[in-house]
């Protein structure tokens, strides 16, 4: 599908008010744009800066972390030994790195279980800088599913993945990726690693002054401070015009401009070798090797996004009808314009009519009149009303009005200052809607229910608190109890859950960070000092009780 020069035109157009639209109302100084088809660039639209205090403006030649969008060249260059016959998937990681090792007592992990994010190994904590020691700390960690049962994203699988490449070849993961991906690619604007020889080159990265309060338009942003990394889970450095040219690649099943670097039989099986559907996977359609693959409308999709410290990117490219969207911003990961801007632009190129592009505008409310009311917990009372825009809302207390945000989740945000502390959100189906803030259960005057609260433990009052750290990817959260159990809630943070997941008691100290039982992330409680936990640790990482309540 090749798009005319008429519609081009108008496209630019389109994609140039998006842009000016998304950096008005979220946190960031720049963005890059590249729509590109099987033949070429289509367009190529950038807008605002390439830092805080910077008058260099963005371009397509600029420079920005594509985080986790990262996986797939890690697939990519397996699934390229994998067709020279130096590796099988279906074997064990510990064929490969016999050192591994996780607790669980389960059958073994595979190269394809962590492909897939089937693992059944967490999240990742970070608790390291590098990769081996990462995948070290993976020793303490207990899995409670076997392989293969159900998906939940790993960075840590990833990390791994690119250490069994550096097994197999000899040599870095950054050296694979130039002289087999980004080389025959003619991707002469990308590096394999991120590290401070290379900064200086970059569009600097933005991320909240304030972590532990739901971002708002207009707030404080902070320079991103530099994270040196090299694991598969998220080293590339890339620019749109480079990552347009990756995104062609994937419309040609392999092969940009005569030269391949992926045999199409590898790219079908990245399209059809997919991870099992899971409630529990929070994503549009289900993994495959490095990509997300979705099907909508009678088409399917490759996408994946990309969270790093102070970089939000997302790519989507539509197989069927031969159109790829790139979006780099230096939005903090986990803030999400980059993914809205992506799906709303493709949507355009591809003949819609820009579905979701309203949600750029975050003083517009999706379903704004499930809010309205009076709320009430018998303590506080809040009234929740539509305000000068039809979508708009503002939440009224004490005499004082603050508008509310969207985000990319289900999640609001509100000014109002003494409700901004943690993001509000609805619970529950129509008629039985409660208003979740913080610690907070509240219900509509009128549709009153009986008290939820139950005793959560003597325990709990000694762990509830605001905890913080000096980790960039996830600095801090609070734990409240809300109707009876502990919660973690984190305002901000690239690989901070954006729920409010339940801590559930497995001993004493010891909680699973989340309801399902299959899930691994395990927060463990330090020593009490004067009734009150003084730290905590979650999968290995420290966490302080912090001063500020």
């Amino acid at each position: 599908m090749t798009v005319a020069v008429a519609p081009r035109v108008r496209l630019e157009e389109q994609c140039a008010t998006l842009l000016a639209d998304a950096l008005r109302w979220w946190p960031m100084t720049g963005a890059a744009v590249c729509v590109v088809d099987g033949d070429g660039t289509v367009i190529d639209v950038c807008d605002g800066t390439a830092g805080l205090g910077s008058m260099q403006p963005v371009t397509g030649h600029s420079r920005f972390e594509i985080g986790s969008i990262s996986k797939s060249f890690t697939s990519f260059a397996l699934l390229q030994l994998a067709e020279q016959g130096r590796v099988d998937l279906s074997a064990s990681v510990m064929d490969y790195l016999p050192w591994f090792s996780v607790q669980g007592g389960f059958g073994a992990i595979t190269l394809r279980h962590l492909l897939h994010h089937t693992s059944g190994l967490n999240a990742g904590s970070d608790a390291f800088a590098d990769a081996l020691p990462q995948a070290l700390l993976l020793s303490d960690s207990t899995t409670a599913a076997p392989p293969g049962d159900f998906f939940h994203y790993s960075n840590a699988g990833y990390i791994l993945l690119g250490l069994v490449i550096e097994q197999i070849t000899g040599r870095s993961l950054a050296a694979v990726t130039r002289e087999q991906l980004l080389q025959p690619l003619a991707m002469h604007e990308t590096a394999g690693a991120i590290t401070a020889d290379g900064h200086h080159l970059m569009v600097s990265g933005t991320q909240p002054l304030r972590h532990d309060q739901p971002i708002l338009p207009g707030d404080v942003l902070a320079p991103a401070v530099l994270v040196e990394a090299d694991g598969g889970e998220g080293h590339i450095v890339s620019t749109s015009t480079d990552m347009g040219r990756y995104a062609r690649m994937l419309i040609g099943r392999g092969e940009l401009d005569g030269v391949r670097v992926l045999s199409e039989a590898s790219i079908r099986q990245t399209m059809r070798d997919r991870a099992p559907s899971d409630a529990l996977a929070n994503i549009p359609g289900r993994y495959g090797l490095g990509l997300i693959v979705e099907k909508k409308n009678g088409h399917t999709l490759l996408t994946h996004s990309g969270g790093m410290v102070g970089y939000n990117s997302h790519l989507a490219v539509d197989m069927t009808a031969g159109i790829g969207v790139v979006v780099l911003t230096n939005a903090n990961g986990g803030s999400g314009p980059a993914e809205m801007l992506s799906r709303a632009i493709l949507d355009l190129a591809t003949g819609g009519v820009g579905v979701g592009s309203a949600r750029l505008n975050r003083s517009r409310v999706r379903d704004s009149q499930r809010y309205e009311g009076i709320w009430t917990d018998g303590t506080s009372t809040i009234q929740v009303v539509r305000g000068a825009t039809e979508d708009g809302l503002a939440l009224i207390a004490d005499g004082v009005s603050g508008a509310f945000y969207g985000t990319p989740q289900t999640r609001l945000a509100c000014a109002h200052p003494s409700w901004r502390r943690f993001h509000h959100h609805l619970v529950g189906g129509d008629g039985d809607e409660r208003w979740v803030y913080g610690e907070q259960v509240l219900t509509r005057i009128g549709l009153e229910r009986g008290s939820e609260a139950r005793d959560a433990g003597s325990e709990a009052s000694t762990l509830v608190g605001h905890y913080r750290s000096y980790s960039p990817w996830y600095p801090s959260f609070r734990i409240v109890v809300r109707a009876g159990s502990l919660h973690l809630i984190a305002a901000t943070g690239v690989e901070a859950p954006t729920d409010d997941p339940i801590l559930v008691p497995l001993g004493p100290g010891v909680f699973r960070i989340g309801q399902d039982a299959r899930l691994p992330e395990r927060l463990v409680a330090g020593p009490v000092v004067d009734g009150s936990t003084a730290w905590v640790e979650r999968d290995g990482f420290r966490y302080s009780r912090f001063f500020r309540a």
